[in-house]
């Protein structure tokens, strides 16, 4: 007899439960291991749990218990048939933990988003260009809004903006559920990024560069070239207050990021004055700057030709921030240089490559995404020499370029920032099947981000699997979270995330078949395990086609083409309290000081055991002090005895209850019309309830506040 003992998963206790009917877009918990047990002698059989217990702990699973059974009989505890070894000891299942702590999360449903959300008015125009996680944990959305405002917030209006002009800045509480403030800055915005003091840096076209405080409430500089057509394009800024901005033609804006060549780089200095101009290098398409350094990098590409062929070549350029000092440009090549109809005896290289990421991680590697549209691409060797390969990670059929056609595939390559010798490179690609041929994962629409552990996050616009019926798509990719019907294109925008070694993919999933990403930021919040995460983009025009939609802030599109976003926390994080209506404006007020981690309503930062609901409703500052007095007191005129609380008129949403107990275990509620009311002169109001001096008997009164949506 030959048994098969098997590791079973007993208990889930603590498991967070889903609400009935709703699917569970995650991977599912991988089986425990098997073994074949056949009579012999004594022996240990191991089994790994380690991936068993990330997936449970991603899933919010508090304990697991582990036991082990046969599966070819029912009582395995009398039947085992491996011997039992001198002392008696029969079959047992011992747990053992490694000397090194395993960490057990982030796993890759723990990138999970927790919200999905259209966002948009009614103009086939609108776009999120650029989404970022504050230092405090509030939401920027840097979009094109069409008519109407987010949240019906009246508007600011600041730098080339006038009321009606779509571009904006749109601040969120940390949760996306509440819009604090909206500020128009220009007719049209087309990128942004972060500065050092989360300033908001903003590239607004023909408008020029903008640059916003980290409320967006005050504008700091504003380049419009004097007047002239600058067209800035893409904005960069350094730790020590630096901007770069790239100035160009875009060759399809709506549809792409492309750009045409004649573009313009201009370096100011901190103070905002001009320091240098200079003719950009080819089609350059993005620029990244470190002051550390004292460079800048441009990444692009060349339209040329090797012999009779047309073929792009990229390029990834370091210069001096004077624009002076060419230190190398990395790729680059001649065209006859890849041709082999050209050049006898040279390798075909002749795959088109363009360059359009470029960024300095917090490495302080250099990291630049590339699209390739073969397998035969210039990647594969040293930026300097052709006839040395470097590190191509590669990995499952999703990381090679085998069976590859001219689709448009991705190209990741991590350099040092001075010598621009390659570390490593890593490839990316959709397929037609689980196999078969290679199809699109671009990233001239999409971007990248590094985070502090070195994980490599990307969003990228993905192609079709291929149909697989006549009415149901295959996804061309291995999704770990796919909310997306069979019945949709099996393409779309994919969030992916790389392991800092680029042999692992650590998750990847797509929210709607028919969008476009644009925008990606990763933030690190203190306390969390791991980097909050925000991208989104915009939909294309299908107006039958739906995003995903998960906890939406905008559940529904404001016209055929809108902009939408995706956050992502870590798990525990995500708070699950319903919107109270002007408590997240109110908590994330910068004058207030209340830290990112601690803004729930049930959270108490002053460290005094009052809630921020409670000192919401009375009118009391949250990171200030306060004792159970400043809430409920009891007043005395005369003969007559009151007990009495305040209610802030911006709580006038929450509801409370007053309760009176004669022991402090029974607890009995006030009515309503036993309570009186007096409005006051300024922002609050108070509640009394007159006691009756002829009773006798000793009171308790407890206040509780709440809100129920």
């Amino acid at each position: 007899m030959c048994p098969h003992l098997r590791m079973l998963d007993l208990t889930m206790d603590g498991m967070k439960r889903r609400s009935p009917g709703t699917q569970d877009h995650r991977a599912p918990i991988p089986p425990l291991d098997s073994q074949v047990i056949t009579n012999g002698a004594p022996r240990y059989y191991e089994w790994n749990v380690t991936r068993f217990l990330q997936h449970a702990q991603a899933r919010g699973m508090t304990s697991v218990t582990i036991v082990m059974a046969s599966t070819q009989v029912s009582a395995p505890f009398a039947v085992f048939h491996s011997r039992e070894n001198p002392s008696g000891n029969g079959p047992r299942l011992d747990l053992t933990f490694a000397n090194e702590p395993v960490e057990l999360s982030p796993f890759a449903g723990d990138w999970d988003p927790v919200q999905i959300s259209y966002f948009g008015g009614n103009s086939d125009s609108d776009r999120v260009v650029a989404s970022f996680i504050m230092a405090d944990g509030r939401i920027a959305l840097v979009a094109n809004y069409g008519t109407g405002t987010p949240g019906g917030v009246v508007p600011q209006v600041l730098a080339a903006a006038n009321n009606s002009s779509a571009g904006m800045v749109v601040i969120m509480d940390e949760n996306a559920s509440e819009v604090l403030s909206v500020t128009r800055v220009a007719p049209t915005v087309v990128d942004a990024v972060l500065g050092p003091n989360d300033e908001i840096l903003i590239a607004a076209a023909a408008s020029g560069a903008i640059l916003l405080d980290s409320s967006a409430s005050q504008l700091l500089w504003h380049f419009d070239g004097a007047g002239s057509a600058v067209n800035i394009q893409r904005v960069a800024m350094a730790q020590d207050g630096h901007i770069a901005t790239l100035s160009a033609t875009p060759n399809n804006q709506s549809a792409s990021r492309d750009l045409n060549a004649g573009g313009r780089i201009r370096i100011f200095y901190p103070n905002g004055t001009l320091r240098a101009d200079w003719p950009a290098h080819l089609q350059a398409q993005n620029l990244t700057i470190d002051s550390n350094l004292g460079r800048v990098y441009t990444t692009g590409y060349n339209q040329t030709f090797g012999g009779p062929n047309p073929v792009q070549i990229a390029y990834v350029r370091s210069q001096n921030l004077d624009g002076d000092v060419i230190h190398w440009t990395a790729y680059d090549w001649r065209g006859n240089d890849l041709e082999p109809i050209a050049t006898p005896g040279v390798i075909n290289n002749m795959a088109d490559t363009r360059g359009y990421q470029v960024l300095v991680g917090p490495d302080g590697m250099l990291y630049a995404g590339f699209e390739s549209a073969g397998g035969n691409h210039i990647m594969r060797w040293d930026p300097f020499d052709l006839n040395v390969p470097v590190t191509v990670v590669g990995g499952d059929p999703y990381h090679q370029f085998f069976n590859s056609f001219s689709d448009h595939k991705m190209i990741i390559v991590r350099m040092d920032p001075i010598t621009a010798e390659v570390d490593r490179v890593q490839q990316f690609t959709a397929r037609v099947g689980t196999a078969g041929r290679t199809n699109g994962a671009r990233l001239i629409r999409g971007q990248m981000a590094v985070d502090s552990a070195g994980r490599i996050h990307v969003v990228t616009d993905t192609a079709s699997g291929g149909d697989s019926a006549a009415t149901t798509f295959m996804v061309g990719l291995p999704l770990t979270y796919n909310p997306v019907p069979v019945t949709e294109y099996g393409g779309g925008g994919a969030y992916l995330i790389l392991s800092p070694d680029m042999t692992t993919r650590l998750h990847l999933s797509r929210v709607g078949s028919r969008v476009r990403p644009w925008t990606l930021h990763v933030r690190d919040i203190p306390g969390e395990p791991r980097p909050r995460v925000i991208y989104g983009g915009a939909t294309e025009n299908f107006a039958d086609v739906e995003l995903a939609t998960l906890n939406a802030f905008q559940p529904q599109r404001g016209s055929t083409i809108d902009g939408y976003f995706v956050l992502s926390r870590p798990i525990g994080t995500t708070s699950t309290e319903p919107a109270i209506p002007g408590f997240a404006s109110w908590i994330a007020d910068a004058g207030l000081g209340v830290p990112a981690g601690l803004r729930g309503p049930m959270d108490t930062p002053a460290g005094d055991g009052l809630p921020n609901l409670l000192k919401f409703f009375a009118g009391l500052e949250p990171m200030v002090p306060g004792s159970h007095s400043d809430i409920l007191s009891i007043l005395r005129e005369g003969g007559q005895h009151w007990v009495a609380f305040t209610q802030h008129n911006r709580a006038a949403a929450v509801d409370f209850v007053l309760e009176v107990s004669t022991d402090l275990d029974n607890w009995l509620p006030v009515p309503m019309d036993s309570l009186q009311y007096a409005p006051a002169s300024g922002d609050t109001g108070q509640w009394y309830l007159p006691l009756d001096p002829m009773h006798n008997e000793r009171q308790f009164f407890r206040l509780g506040v709440f809100y129920d949506q």
